[in-house]
């Protein structure tokens, strides 16, 4: 949700240039993925991705046999 709520801030904030451009956020929690993409200031596609850091960290350091504080 703090994305969502924070594109109309962040798309203030791009250079001139860039408003009918696509832009693409993207926020990366423990647990979710959250990616957006607007142009001219509209959200035109959003998803929700059950895949984290968490996740990213389980798979690599299983793969390297490592601690997940290690990894």
């Amino acid at each position: 949700y703090a994305l969502s709520g924070s594109l109309d801030v962040y798309c203030l904030h791009l250079p001139s240039d860039a408003y009918d451009l696509c832009v693409a956020f993207v926020d990366i929690g423990a647990v979710l993925m959250l990616v957006s993409v607007v142009q001219a200031g509209e959200t035109i596609y959003t998803l929700d991705h059950v895949f984290g850091g968490d996740q990213y960290t389980n798979s690599f350091f299983a793969y390297y046999i490592k601690s997940f504080d290690e990894a």
